[in-house]
């Protein structure tokens, strides 16, 4: 989270701070109504909690790793119109969690297990970790009957790492269900890996693969729809 440091104070009110120096977790900003020689505010960036990257706290330090908080911010208010609409079918929010509610039995059986085939969804998994498993691991319902409710989520990059657990999600417990995460759009130039092959090509490869690879052994525990989100750097 972005805290300022108390030895520092805050920037004049109205006045947006601009980044002087910068390192790894941290950085100071200089307040325009005071030029170069006034005080300088002390930032440090942890860890943000889910749903807070969206605030100012998460929004400064995306910027100052050069993500386009803009169109972050504008995908999220697509987003968040898609997900009011009242048709459950044109809602994908609604979609997923009702897949996600059938898949266990609308009782936590199965583990939910996320393959992203993109290296900067690395800590994706952990992040729906956090997301999923807090909100719903609850022992008591509404009424205080005890339930002893919540979904399992593990997980990895699906592009290198998922020989440490397909093998158990072929031929291991049969208490998994699988939701597949791929980029449609990615910033900069495909890298071509032979002429008219990108990466993302082979990365796709790996998918499909691996999808067919499920469906062959546990055909219902595959949801049959990607996440496809676009690359904003």
């Amino acid at each position: 989270m972005a805290q300022p440091d108390g030895r520092h104070r805050r920037p004049a009110r109205g006045h947006a701070p601009a980044l002087i120096r910068g390192g790894r977790g941290s950085a100071e900003l200089e307040d325009p109504a005071e030029g170069a020689h006034g005080p300088a505010v002390a930032v440090e960036f942890q860890a943000l909690k889910p749903g807070l990257a969206l605030f100012v706290i998460g929004l400064l330090p995306a910027a100052l790793q050069g993500i386009d908080i803009v169109r972050m911010l504008a995908g999220a208010a697509a987003c968040d119109a898609a997900t009011r609409v009242h048709d459950t079918r044109r809602n994908p929010a609604a979609l997923m969690a009702l897949m996600w509610y059938v898949a266990t039995d609308g009782k936590g059986k199965k583990d939910l297990v996320v393959l992203p085939y993109k290296d900067r969804l690395l800590l994706f998994s952990r992040y729906l970790q956090q997301l999923v498993m807090e909100s719903l691991g609850k022992q008591l319902d509404l009424d205080g009957r005890r339930v002893e409710q919540g979904i399992a989520v593990y997980g990895n990059k699906g592009s290198t790492d998922q020989h440490a657990y397909v093998q158990q999600l072929r031929d291991g417990v049969n208490n998994f269900f699988v939701t597949f995460v791929r980029v449609l759009e990615s910033g900069g130039s495909p890298l071509e890996v032979e002429p008219g092959v990108t990466a993302g090509d082979y990365l796709h490869g790996f998918l499909v693969g691996t999808r067919e690879a499920l469906l062959q052994c546990a055909p219902d525990h595959v949801i049959d729809s990607f996440g496809e989100l676009v690359d904003l750097v």
